[in-house]
């Protein structure tokens, strides 16, 4: 038996004896815990912080984790206790930013890293950060998260890895070392104890690849209605001969017909010229085109086009203007000559739409060549004596590639390791799991929550009302469509609090002007329509959460009909704590459509009681299902469209006289 001190501040509280069963479990990107099991005669007391020291760094006790205690005599107590890494300390403080906790921050990896850091120094200051450069920034929003939240968030947003080395954070595409000098395969004095197999999943994997870019800045007779950016070239094959036709969708909603310029001359607050702009944005403009700034004081905000002169180049805007009275520019922010911007919610000349496809058939050949073998990944064991004997224990770590060679498993590469422990008293006693692929952790993506960016320059979301107007222009159709939230969430208190007394709809008529009483807001009870009382001629509704509409159920059915033309909205509670996944599909544009007139997205969200844990599963998780009168065409729809989408865009090829849609979420723990 081993001995090991665990202390309160700088003083020992107690040493205990320890045996192979206290081990250091660590996660790539994830947890870093030491789990130490003992028996003591008699109870102890232990604190928030109480800690121990392994390898020279401080494991503390978390403070809603407080170790627990099983009696097994008269003197004899069991103890299991989970000591946390330093880094923990960054799940303790919220990351706020001009004393805000929900907001949204221009930033690349460094300056991110940067007001994480500033932040954490009120309550853990000595950490420091190195971070890969990145030129162009992203309009990230932090939505009331902690900032290791905050660093996971900001890792996924630019395609990066991260990982904790003594008190430093490194980020960059790839991070970890290698170790070199060594290869493990099985064999005496060759390091490898066990290898076994193990499948991914989880891991993207195609032979054929139709690339996607976004859905803004396109002509709105694109392709003959496509809403999505489509590639140069149909479709990129790879390894059709090894492992057959396997299809799959890539979307890279970043990369749309767009051009960064820069301010070459100020002429007021809100006008500047550009001398290079190469083409007249008067015949380019469609409804709600707007300026966005990427560098300098007003980088990440987007401003409403009032005007646009050829003649000079000259660009005018309109002021921002957010819910607190704040105004941008002012005296304190405004922009200057060097200024670098792009334009937003225009139809891009072509040339530019070209330029943009081909950039997306690169990216769609990148991904081919990283996702048309299928991922495997190993469980090994490794020699402890041949780890002794060649001091290499501290060098293994997560995120470090070792050469593993196993002819009979057909693996001669190099791999890096993504889970990795051993018993404290005895570190060279290694297993680990490898691959060549990394992700975020299961639990650090649940721990994130719906934490994820509002926003990303050259794709930012235009609103419900935004795209249902462009829709109404496009197809002089007559619709209504509904807007609103739609989820209650109740708290796991007693008195099951809710997080919102009501919730506001607002219903949309496009290309028509009824009659006053033509306007009807009704419910379903079950078996009928009802109208609701005191709605009439309104295109708002307010709904609360203790409405007798409810009747004791937890789902609303709500409708705002004109006539014959009606969209329909399901409201829905959800209790927190409750254990029970969710999973409910949301349409753009209502629906019920009439005369094939059929335009929407509909997105799929999932939620783990209250909890909206959509972001944290993979695409490949999500199948969409049609069922219409042509279940052949229904079979090649669910294969080619319904596929590996969180969201899918519905027309009027895709319904058959009728059509119902449904969406599958798969959830490997």
């Amino acid at each position: 038996m081993a001995e090991l001190t665990i202390y309160r501040g700088a003083a020992p509280l107690i040493t205990v004896s320890i045996g192979e069963d206290s081990v250091r479990e660590s996660y790539f990107m994830g947890d870093d815990r030491i789990r130490v099991l003992f028996e003591h005669y008699k109870p102890i007391a232990f604190l928030p912080y109480d800690h121990i020291m392994h390898r020279g760094r401080k494991y503390s006790i978390k403070g809603n984790d407080i170790p627990s205690r099983t009696e097994k005599g008269k003197r004899l107590f069991a103890y299991e206790c989970n000591f946390k890494a330093p880094e923990y300390r960054f799940n303790d403080l919220p990351l706020t930013h001009l004393g805000t906790s929900r907001f949204s921050y221009f930033c690349t990896p460094h300056t991110g890293l940067q007001l994480i850091m500033d932040r954490m120094g009120v309550i853990d200051p000595g950490w420091d950060f190195q971070a890969e450069t990145v030129e162009e920034g992203k309009l990230m929003y932090f939505d009331n998260v902690t900032c290791r939240q905050a660093i996971t968030q900001l890792a996924e947003a630019f395609g990066m890895e991260y990982l904790f080395s003594e008190s430093t954070l490194f980020m960059a595409k790839k991070v970890g070392s290698e170790l070199t000098g060594f290869t493990f395969s099985q064999g005496m004095g060759n390091g490898l104890y066990e290898l076994s197999e193990i499948a991914m999943p989880d891991v993207p994997f195609a032979t054929r690849f139709y690339g996607f870019g976004g859905d803004k800045n396109l002509p709105l007779d694109y392709r003959n209605g496509t809403q999505n950016l489509v590639m140069t070239g149909e479709y990129v094959d790879s390894n059709v001969d090894l492992y057959g036709l396997v299809v799959n969708n890539v979307f890279f909603d970043d990369i749309v017909p767009s051009r960064e310029g820069s301010v070459s001359q100020v002429v007021s607050p809100l006008s500047f010229k550009d001398s290079t702009i190469d083409f007249d944005l008067n015949q380019q403009e469609i409804e709600g085109a707007k300026v966005v700034f990427t560098s300098g004081e007003l980088a990440g905000h987007e401003f409403e086009i009032s005007s646009y002169e050829h003649s000079t180049r000259t660009v005018t805007f309109d002021h921002k203007e957010e819910s607190t009275g704040y105004r941008l520019p002012n005296d304190t922010f405004n922009m200057l000559v060097g200024d670098k911007y792009k334009f937003i919610g225009i139809i891009m000349p072509q040339s530019y739409v070209t330029a943009a496809e081909n950039r997306v058939a690169e990216k769609t050949i990148e991904h081919a060549q990283r996702h048309s073998h299928p991922s495997v990944g190993f469980n090994l064991a490794l020699d402890e004596l041949h780890i002794r004997r060649n001091g290499l224990i501290g060098q293994i770590k997560v995120g470090t590639s070792l050469h593993v060679v196993s002819p009979k498993l057909n693996v001669d590469r190099k791999l890096r390791i993504t889970e990795m422990s051993y018993p404290i008293a005895n570190p060279s006693k290694i297993t680990a799991r490898i691959s060549d692929t990394v992700n975020y952790t299961l639990a650090e993506k649940l721990l994130r929550g719906q934490a994820g960016n509002s926003s990303q320059l050259g794709n930012v979301e235009r609103t419900q009302e935004e795209q249902a107007r462009l829709l109404a222009k496009r197809t002089k159709a007559q619709f209504i469509t509904l807007t609103g939230d739609q989820i209650f969430t109740y708290g796991n208190d007693i008195n099951r609090t809710v997080d919102r007394e009501s919730v506001t709809l607002n219903a949309m008529e496009h290309n028509m002007k009824p009659k006053p009483e033509d306007r009807m807001w009704e419910y379903h009870n079950g078996a009928a329509w009802i109208q609701v009382i005191n709605s009439y001629n309104t295109q708002s509704l307010v709904v609360r959460h203790d409405s007798p509409m409810w009747a004791g159920n937890d789902s609303l059915s709500i409708r705002y009909r004109v006539g014959e033309l009606f969209d329909q909205m399901t409201l829905v509670k959800l209790y927190s704590g409750s254990g029970e996944l969710t999973v409910l599909v949301t349409s753009d544009y209502g629906d019920i459509f009439f005369n094939g007139n059929i335009d929407t997205w509909l997105r799929a969200n999932v939620y783990f009681g209250g909890e909206n844990i959509t972001a944290t599963i993979p695409v490949t998780g999500f199948q969409w299902t049609r069922r219409s009168a042509d279940p052949t065409a229904d079979d090649i729809w669910n294969f080619h469209e319904g596929k590996d989408r969180k969201e899918v865009h519905i027309d009027e090829t895709d319904v058959f006289k009728k059509a119902v849609f449904e969406c599958e979420v798969t959830i490997n723990n």
